[in-house]
């Protein structure tokens, strides 16, 4: 990622306060969209649309302007604004509150004689649900005349006594987790910043958009001067532009990008594959390209690797039973999480010279260890880290659970965050999930009825609202923000100070937008994916499920996990000692999981089309091509952008 000449001073007060802007903007605008409008996700991936959309237009709206005025924001200025606007970007949507609120309340709402769910809530603490049956009905049913009333007249209305105690108490827990999450980026960003050289593909496109070439002053980057950038962008475009228009014009014809193989594969045993999906998505096309062929090559090679499992288990006739809560297969989500636990655990082994310095720093203020333009001291992250893990797990025995059981959920889910942020910094996996949570890797070992029915209860509502789907939490967005960084003239403590202003006003604006949305319109009239299915269906018949059918301790899942971890040892092992091996541990990790069944052709494409480039064209070639497949997601991007704007004027809803 290059430097233009204009870079400029970064931290200045109006970046800054548009910065501030951006992410007040899309605090409200994206649990709308999620909730209200029933639309695109602007906030649910790690090259969030929502962000890029805006960003496009701070680049040749705001600022062709501005420059017209010779007032222009430098890049720097703008890098600023696009990293305030990522770091807040996730928390509105699947990084916090739309799952968040849901989780403490719809329990209590959904709960009747039948579900039993009543069983277990005795083990929520009163201090982490709100007491007040009407401010949960109101919440679900909405405010009586709610969807008429003006947004001002509503706030008033709005009963926001009973949420104060209970969002205060769960914030404590989500400072614990960010805090631990920061330090965590402060202790490996160098590492994989400068020592490894990790691709950061979702930190690439904004760089790109910014970037001016030298001796050529123009009101617009180069990057949107490119031809060939263009050419690939308008692909998307038109396709996703006729799609648009087929929604509201079903006259007019659309080109479908999905097919679903599995109608051809009804017969046994190939009918053991699940999900064969045929989907183009042109963002990961564009990110995929940009990868080594290698870890492309492998991003779709083991989701084969698992589909074929699943057919010799069918052909042997083995029991292959489904991961709770994920649509694959028992055998491979445990594969998986032993696979992506080892593969954290060795990356700190891989590291140990790096961590020596940080600790000769932490301990003996080693002058040779050089922290100041870190995001913030190593001895702050050090211990910042620990700080941020034991507040879980006291949070955690505060509100009933074994201290110790707390604190060993907290380090998995630590450790899966390591090895899922690796996939986005280094696989350009711009959407991610684990098929696991710390609880189903603890029961294999002792059973659920060894764990207390409160343990199981809190632990479960933790997990739903932080680790099950982790598509959008804030650790990769601070890790892609830092890596931007470099190409700022600014400080990297100043980017952690618009860290914190922007991920403060994220929590707290989004928390009042999805209370003042479920309020307005009621919860039941919204995504019932957001406020019944996920915090209901899933969670809750989860735990009533634990609970009412014990489970035993499972040998065929200890050894399910130990196989993963002994392949990611495997792996790891021959691509240090072989240059030609050609499995990447990465692809291991991601597996069958639900990113790649939604993925898998795309990047096929990706990886065949680069294979072809650099067979016939060679690097010249590669490298005229990458801000054409830069363009690919920009156009994916900025399209769905145009039709979610489109959809908020004309108040559609599930386009």
């Amino acid at each position: 990622m290059g430097n233009g000449t204009n870079v400029g001073k970064g931290f200045t007060p109006r970046a800054f306060i548009i910065g501030i802007i951006c992410v007040l903007f899309l605090s409200i605008a994206t649990p709308y969209c999620d909730l209200v409008l029933r639309s695109t996700w602007i906030g649910s991936t790690f090259l969030p649309i929502g962000a890029i959309s805006i960003f496009v237009g701070l680049i040749l709206v705001l600022n062709t302007i501005l420059k017209a005025m010779k007032l222009g924001l430098n890049t720097s200025e703008l890098l600023l604004i696009y990293c305030m606007m990522i770091f807040g970007a996730g928390i509105p949507s699947f990084g916090l509150s739309v799952l968040l609120i849901p989780n403490m309340s719809a329990p209590f709402y959904l709960a009747n004689a039948t579900n039993k769910w009543n069983n277990f809530l005795q083990y929520v603490p009163k201090w982490l649900a709100p007491q007040d049956k009407d401010a949960i009905r109101y919440l679900y049913e909405g405010l009586p005349d709610g969807a008429s009333m003006s947004m001002p007249a509503l706030i008033r209305q709005i009963p926001w006594k009973p949420w104060i105690k209970p969002l205060f108490f769960w914030s404590i827990l989500v400072a614990g987790i960010y805090l631990a999450m920061f330090s965590l980026v402060v202790i490996l960003r160098k590492q994989w910043v400068e020592n490894e050289k990790l691709v950061f593909p979702t930190a690439t496109l904004p760089v790109e958009m910014v970037t001016v070439e030298q001796g050529t002053p123009s009101f617009l980057p180069s990057f949107f001067k490119n031809k060939i950038m263009w050419i690939f962008f308008a692909i998307p475009a038109v396709i996703y532009s006729l799609q648009g228009l087929h929604y509201y014009f079903p006259a007019i014809p659309q080109i479908t990008l999905f097919l679903d193989l599995g109608q051809y594969l009804k017969d046994k045993p190939w009918n053991a594959m699940k999900y064969m999906w045929i989907r183009v998505y042109f963002v990961a096309v564009g990110f995929v390209f940009l990868l080594p062929l290698q870890l492309a090559f492998s991003l779709w090679f083991f989701y084969f690797f698992f589909q074929l499992q699943s057919v010799t288990g069918s052909l042997m006739g083995f029991p292959m039973p489904e991961m709770a809560g994920y649509p694959c297969r028992a055998f491979a989500g445990y594969q998986m999480a032993g696979a992506t636990l080892t593969f954290a655990v060795l990356s700190f082994w891989g590291m140990r010279g790096h961590l020596k310095d940080i600790f000769a720093k932490v301990f003996k203020n080693d002058p040779k260890v050089d922290d100041s333009n870190e995001p913030a001291s190593y001895k702050f992250a050090v211990f910042g880290l620990i700080a941020g893990i034991l507040l879980i797990a006291v949070w955690g025995m505060m509100a009933g659970v074994n201290f110790w059981l707390m604190l060993l959920v907290a380090v998995i889910y630590f450790l899966i965050l390591v090895s899922m942020t690796r996939l986005v910094s280094e696989g350009g996996m711009y959407y991610v999930q684990q098929q696991f949570r710390p609880l189903e890797l603890i029961i294999p070992f002792t059973g659920s009825a060894a764990i207390a029915p409160a343990s199981i209860t809190m632990i479960a509502l933790f997990e739903q609202a932080f680790v099950r789907d982790i598509r959008a939490t804030l650790m990769p967005f601070l890790m892609d923000g830092y890596k931007i960084s470099d190409s700022m003239n600014v400080k990297k403590r100043q980017v952690t100070i618009a860290m914190v202003c922007s991920v403060v006003i994220a929590v707290v604006v989004s928390y009042a937008a999805v209370l003042a949305f479920m309020y307005k319109y009621g919860g039941v009239n919204l995504d019932n994916w957001f406020t019944q299915g996920y915090p209901g269906g899933v969670t809750s018949s989860r735990i009533a499920d634990l609970l009412n059918r014990p489970r035993k301790p499972s040998i065929r899942d200890i050894i399910s996990m130990i196989a993963g971890g002994g392949g990611m040892i495997f792996l790891l092992w021959m691509r240090r000692l072989f240059l030609w091996w050609p499995f990447h541990p990465l692809g291991y990790i991601m597996g069958i999981s639900w990113p790649v069944l939604q993925l898998w052709f795309s990047i096929f494409i990706a990886w065949l089309a680069k294979v072809i480039v650099l067979k016939i064209g060679g690097i010249k070639v590669y490298r005229m091509l990458v801000p054409g497949f830069l363009g690919l997601i920009l156009g994916e991007f900025v399209t769905i952008g145009v039709w979610a704007l489109v959809d908020f004027f004309l108040g559609v809803k599930g386009h």
